[in-house]
């Protein structure tokens, strides 16, 4: 079969499945993680200039912190305040770029991730492709048939079917899938190379590994995990490789990694010698976060061990995993190469490690392609060998019967878990909240929208609560503008430091500015929101003239977001 062919017919039935996808979830419910990349885009499409306005008197960085109304600033202090934001990046690229034609909408942002996770699948699906060490204009039946099996085997996954409208980690799925490809092609391309050809490291091919990789790794954080020691395992383990060329090899690739991680150290760096900030999410917190989520005894280890499983099984089924895992075996003994294989493995072992990285609700989705792809290998394979079985003179019987046995089962039983989860898509895994769209935040968000006057300034209670509503704006120039937190300011009344946290950042709010508050009924310690409010407005704003707080509406948040409390809108006048 031409590959040719194949691509046209991946290409069209993946903008097929874009168009069903977002018909059927494009007003899915975005999580507040989502809508924090929802708002970062809305935010840098409203930026009224690139570089920060020039202020005499004042040097670079005082002018990109004062100005926030610059793209710069909008872009960089995501990154300064969640320094791991630093590869998500190529997301945000693509997100951003997608808005244009798009639109910055929480539903058209929905659509670009619906894309990208729809468009991973089909780079997914032709990963067997890459396993000779080239993209071939022929391939053989058995190829092709592989790769058809994956694709509707991943087109069929009820759990990346409601992942694909859960943001960023889509944009990482799609640059995770390329940079298999590549690595896959590399690999496949070193083993399988004539001994007399090998003796130089092709610094070319190299390069085009590292900057695919590189796709990957700034696209979301989840793949500087996996990508780089599966790779160095595999060509630690590859075979039919002399040792010397693998050990050139080996160290070309790790001062490749390096190289590929030096921006983020340079800002780490860079972001450090800023000076510490609240809320601290630089990468030495959030390591420590992740390792230190569950401890370390037998016993935990062991639920950490069936947590895995658990999740991989109820996101696909015992049978594609079973099969999964005996197809990346498999496919490592034919090629003499194991990245797929450990792939898998590397996922097990860091899920066990660290155990922050058991978010399997977003981290479960980096192996279930790969399992799916070793699968579709394993049934191809097999059902040929028996095809083969039933043409020979001496046929084997366990190729005869229970070989296509297992394969019909196998499928026919992965066909009734996922039937059954498509009829309820409720039950889904993880994501089955996210078609709850009637008890969500957006129709409450737009109703409180459409009430304020021209002009208004909302202050949420935090950045969760100050997503979920600001996503829904019409982000036109008279839509509300979105204040600090009133948990950050009241720290900075609290630290008396209220007028310089404003006067920096360039925030001013005239006297008589319509200001309405997003807040539970009770402060910390049981303080009334209403005297925090006011002592902020005098303190913070300058404002003198006498106040009141009224409270003019209540709002029941979904149990999802975690608050376990009412919302009350306060109107500060």
């Amino acid at each position: 079969m031409r590959s040719r062919v194949l691509f046209i017919g991946f290409l069209t039935l993946t903008i097929i499945l874009i168009f069903i996808r977002f018909a059927v979830l494009g007003d899915a419910e975005p999580r507040a993680d989502q809508g924090s990349i929802i708002v970062w885009i809305q935010d840098l499409r409203q930026s009224l200039r690139f570089w920060p306005v020039d202020h005499a008197d004042a040097g670079f960085v005082e002018k990109l912190i004062t100005d926030e109304h610059s793209f710069l600033n909008i872009l960089i202090r995501r990154i300064y305040l969640a320094q791991d934001h630093i590869f998500v990046l190529l997301s945000v690229a693509w997100f951003y770029l997608l808005s244009f034609p798009l639109g910055v909408s929480a539903e058209a942002q929905i659509l670009a991730s619906i894309i990208a996770g729809t468009l991973a699948l089909s780079v997914f699906s032709v990963i067997p492709l890459s396993f000779r060490g080239r993209m071939e204009h022929k391939f053989s039946t058995e190829t092709a048939w592989i790769t058809v099996a994956a694709f509707i085997l991943l087109a069929a996954s009820s759990y990346l079917y409601l992942y694909s409208v859960i943001g960023i980690h889509n944009v990482g799925l799609l640059g995770f899938a390329i940079s298999i490809v590549i690595t896959q092609l590399w690999l496949s391309g070193i083993s399988m190379a004539p001994p007399e050809t090998r003796r130089q490291v092709d610094i070319r091919a190299l390069v085009l590994l590292l900057l695919g990789q590189s796709l990957a790794i700034y696209a979301h954080y989840t793949t500087v995990f996996l990508l780089a020691p599966a790779t160095f395992a595999s060509l630690l383990f590859i075979r039919h490789v002399e040792a010397s060329f693998r050990k050139r090899i080996v160290f070309f690739y790790v001062a490749g990694v390096i190289v590929i991680f030096l921006p983020a150290v340079v800002w780490g760096v860079i972001s450090a010698s800023l000076g510490p900030h609240h809320g601290d999410q630089g990468f030495a917190t959030r390591l420590i976060w992740v390792l230190t989520q569950e401890g370390y005894s037998a016993a935990e280890l062991l639920r950490r061990v069936m947590r895995w499983g658990h999740v991989v099984s109820g996101s696909l089924s015992w049978p594609i995993v079973f099969a999964g895992v005996v197809g990346v075996i498999g496919i490592a003994r034919r090629l003499g190469n194991a990245f797929l294989f450990f792939l898998v493995g590397i996922h097990f072992l860091v899920g066990i490690s660290m155990p922050g990285f058991n978010q399997y609700d977003r981290t479960g989705a980096y192996v279930l392609p790969i399992l799916i792809v070793g699968a579709a290998w394993l049934f191809v394979v097999a059902s040929n060998a028996a095809i083969s079985a039933w043409r020979s003179d001496r046929p084997s019987v366990w190729f005869r019967y229970a070989v296509p046995t297992g394969v019909v089962m196998a499928i026919v039983l992965h066909g009734f878990f996922e039937i059954a989860r498509f009829s309820n898509d409720v039950t889904i895994l993880h994501w089955g909240t996210v078609i709850q769209r009637h008890v969500g935040v957006r129709r409450m968000a737009k109703d409180f929208h459409k009430k304020l006057p021209q002009g208004s300034v909302v202050v949420p209670w935090n950045y969760k609560v100050s997503h979920m509503f600001k996503m829904f704006r019409d982000n036109t120039p008279n839509s509300p503008y979105y204040l600090r937190t009133l948990v950050s300011l009241h720290r900075e009344l609290k630290n008396n430091n209220i007028q310089q946290y404003l006067k920096r950042r360039g925030i001013r709010i005239p006297e008589g500015t319509p200001v309405y508050i997003l807040a539970p009924e009770k402060f910390e310690l049981g303080i009334p929101v209403s005297d925090v409010a006011q002592e902020i407005a005098r303190a913070g704003f300058g404002w003198q003239a006498p106040m009141s707080v009224d409270q003019i509406q209540q709002m029941k948040l979904p149990a999802w977001l975690s608050l376990g409390q009412h919302m009350t809108v306060y109107a500060l006048r």
